[in-house]
């Protein structure tokens, strides 16, 4: 049984409680009795504390037995509020003993100045027998009252003094919450009770505790930071004010007696700098106050208000406050507490809090206040895949906005970074369980437009897996991964009560996947969604490059209970749409009967371009005249850094073969007939890079063969040989970045370190090959038509 009385004339609160201890976990449980109190305006009366058990009344309250301490149960919070716990451990308790205890707090918080405003429960989440409540209101007193969820009507009974509202209810339905209900349902029946008769009242009376007087105008004008002082415009004026006190004023409050709804003077928190929320918000609104900007205090609830339209007048069912900008005919919204936020006031991210009420004497009625627009996360993970069946290259590029900017901002500003590298890795090594991370995350923010850019790199070495039904397929799966909690849901059977959504998942995530050869894929896209949600995904192959386009989007804050299957039901059609996979059959698509006679025109292609090149240098070989400045019979042998170069050299032609013969020119079935058609631009970079590499690599036997023999001309022909190739990746780069959207092979950290050490040789070996003595007296032999001729008798020959 649970008994309360409320006496409004001389301001006591009596509570009676009896429980039946039926098992060990209850003797647990219900063994300790704490009775809180603040001590700056109550007092507590302990009047009973007894066992009943067989018959008997055993007696507990011994004051050797109580102990007092301050536990500050929102201390995590920053929040105190200086109240006291009255602690009794039971002694000698047992099995189906009923405890039976009572207790009266004796005053008023001051602050309400004498206005009552309350509100009780009728059921709980436990079993009760018997649930009594009374008020006794004076006779020149008003009280209204409001019944909901099909709370009973009150009896009313009269004395001479008193008017009392009783409300009972005898085994009351006992409350079990679902999972995933919303903070602000509260199926419970209970009962409002307020002595306010409208919002304005309420508003007039706590209003007054933001008042200040000239004194403290004065104060606080000398304390504010000259920045925010020296703004050119209102709105930069309004800008740092917000900056500052979001910022720079902690959040911290201390809530006891009249702390509890009265703010602290703003020049006491601003040279404090620390305050709760009503400090806070008071602050800002008097910071405003100095350059005349409009501004007021607004209490609300900050996971509760969205039925406060429904409620009494009552200034203690908020819990929150903020601060109400007018600009002209328009009004805009700041949470002071909400620290590292961005954007300017105009476009700040500002919490669905539903309702509210402005603190002002014109106010009649709750404000109901403005939604906020979802922000939408836009991710791009970009894997390039060097061959099949080997290693990836993933980055992964992550773009917030709006309030999503602003929790990743307070998420690294609160976390050290190799903390939060070393989360986002264990996160994506449940997906590749190989993956390592090659760089530091690259946070870019963007505060004043509110966006912040995070980039991460990974490399990945088993990004293919084997089959389990085919020893000679393999595969690699692509999925959403900061997508996937979207699609995570709690199923109720016969569900009674709302289910919770949350309305900023709001994602656009894009797969990229630059695949080695050329792929058979067909276009795909699909939609699954209620009117709680909208999911699609879109498939899209062009020139060796996959996109795979995944959107979500939220559009309700619940759903009602009858919602929630086809909810859940439609989730998990569209959870199924998540993964892609790219397949490779070894035994078919690496068949040479297979792809030979799809591709049969790349091989003679291949011997045309050797023979070409051959006939080419061949000529070069026999024609390129450089006369030496030293005579053939006191030529040098091959020495010091040119043992070095020969080294160098012997591997060029292994390097090109590997590039010409090891990528997909021989093997891609559609090269050729891609050629002609409308994705001909992967196929003509593929040809351009081969073409490229065969003549390189001939080049390459052919300089190696010339530079034992020393022939004059070789210095020449190796500074066109190092100048050549980088020009050539530069080429490339070039055709590349414009050929194939969305590439960016200039950032591409393994085209920079290759083109780094190519220039590297370029910039040792070009100088040294025209400069060096030692390379004049080494190459001395010219090809053998000219030996006969006299040097004094020649030209010149440049072919």
């Amino acid at each position: 049984m649970v008994d309360e009385t409320d006496n409004l004339q001389t301001q006591e609160s009596y509570t009676r409680a009896i429980y039946k201890l039926f098992n060990n976990e209850a003797i647990q449980d219900l063994s300790s009795l704490n009775f809180t109190f603040d001590p700056e305006y109550e007092e507590l009366i302990i009047h009973y504390i007894r066992i009943l058990r067989d018959g008997k009344v055993l007696k507990r309250l011994n004051l050797n037995d109580i102990q007092v301490a301050q536990r500050e149960e929102n201390l995590e919070s920053n929040l105190l509020d200086g109240r006291l716990t009255v602690i009794n451990q039971l002694k000698d308790v047992r099995k189906n003993d009923v405890v039976d205890y009572a207790y009266t707090i004796k005053g008023w918080n001051p602050v309400h100045q004498n206005n009552f405003q309350s509100s009780f429960y009728l059921e709980f989440q436990f079993p009760v027998l018997e649930r009594n409540y009374s008020i006794l209101v004076p006779q020149n007193q008003s009280l209204y009252y409001k019944m909901q969820n099909g709370a009973p009507e009150p009896k009313v009974n009269q004395t001479n003094q008193h008017i009392i509202y009783t409300w009972s209810i005898s085994n009351p339905n006992v409350i079990n919450y679902e999972p995933n209900t919303p903070a602000w349902y509260a199926p419970n029946k209970y009962v409002e009770i307020t002595q306010f008769k409208s919002w304005n009242q309420v508003a007039r009376q706590y209003s007054d505790l933001f008042n200040v007087n000239t004194s403290e105008v004065a104060s606080l004008s000398n304390s504010i930071p000259e920045e925010i002082k020296n703004s050119k415009t209102e709105d930069e004026y309004i800008n740092k004010a917000i900056r500052f006190v979001q910022d720079e004023v902690r959040y911290l409050g201390y809530e006891g007696g009249l702390n509890s709804h009265m703010p602290s003077k703003p020049s006491k928190v601003i040279n404090r700098r620390y305050g709760d929320c009503k400090d806070k918000a008071h602050l800002l609104s008097q910071i405003l106050s100095l350059r005349e900007i409009t501004s007021f205090p607004v209490l609300v609830h900050n996971s509760s208000a969205n039925q406060f339209n429904e409620r009494l007048p009552s200034g203690v069912i908020f819990n929150h406050c903020i601060v109400q900008i007018e600009r002209g005919d328009k009004k805009y919204y700041v949470d002071a507490t909400l620290s590292n936020q961005g954007g300017d006031y105009k476009n700040i991210y500002f919490p669905n809090y539903h309702y509210g009420l402005p603190l002002k004497d014109s106010q009649d009625d709750l404000e109901l206040l403005p939604s906020p627009e979802p922000s939408i996360i836009s991710v791009t993970d970009t894997f390039i895949l060097d061959s099949i069946g080997g290693r990836a290259d993933l980055e992964i590029s992550s773009i917030y906005r709006g309030s999503q900017a602003d929790y990743k901002r307070l998420e690294f500003a609160e976390s050290n970074m190799d903390i939060v590298k070393k989360n986002y890795l264990n996160f994506y090594s449940s997906y590749y369980p190989s993956i390592k991370s090659t760089s530091d995350i690259q946070f870019i923010d963007e505060r004043n437009k509110n966006e912040i850019r995070i980039i991460e790199k990974y490399k990945i070495d088993s990004l293919w897996k084997k089959s389990t039904e085919n020893e000679n397929v393999i595969f690699s799966e692509f999925y959403p991964m900061a997508m996937s909690h979207y699609f995570e849901t709690t199923k109720t059977a016969e569900r009674e009560m709302p289910y919770y959504l949350n309305i900023h998942n709001n994602m656009e995530y894009n797969t990229i996947v630059f695949v080695p050869q050329a792929w058979s894929i067909e276009p795909l896209e699909g939609s699954f969604g209620t009117d709680a949600f909208e999911y699609n995904y879109d498939v899209k192959y062009k020139n060796a490059r996959l996109d795979l386009v995944h959107t979500y989007k939220t559009n309700k804050y619940y759903l009602e209970p009858h919602q929630v299957n086809e909810f859940i039901k439609e989730q998990n059609r569209a959870k199924e749409s998540l993964s892609y996979f790219l397949t490779y059959d070894k035994a078919f698509t690496g068949s040479n009967d297979n792809n030979f006679d799809d591709n049969w025109l790349s091989l003679p292609v291949s011997i045309l371009i050797i023979i070409l090149s051959c006939i080419l240098l061949n000529k070069i070989g026999k024609n390129y005249k450089v006369i030496s400045r030293e005579k053939e019979e006191w030529s040098r042998k091959i020495g010091g850094i040119l043992i070095f170069l020969a080294i160098l050299l012997a591997f060029y032609p292994l390097v090109y073969f590997g590039q010409a013969f090891g990528g997909n020119f021989l093997s891609s079935p559609s090269l050729w007939s891609d050629l002609f058609s409308s994705t001909w631009e992967s196929s003509f970079l593929l040809i351009f890079e081969t073409v490229a590499s065969l003549f390189l690599m001939v080049f390459a036997i052919y300089l190696n063969v010339w530079f034992y023999k020393r022939r004059t001309y070789v210095p020449n022909l190796l500074i066109i040989f190092f100048s050549g190739v980088l020009a050539i990746n530069f080429i490339d780069a070039i055709l590349t970045n414009f050929l194939i959207e969305g590439s960016n092979v200039f950032s591409n950290p393994k085209w920079i370190q290759g083109l780094s050490f190519q220039f590297i040789l370029a910039v040792i070996f070009i100088p040294y090959l025209y400069f060096s003595n030692r390379v004049s007296e080494t190459f001395t032999r010219l090809p053998k038509k000219y030996r006969e001729y006299k040097i004094k008798n020649e030209e010149a020959f440049q072919f």
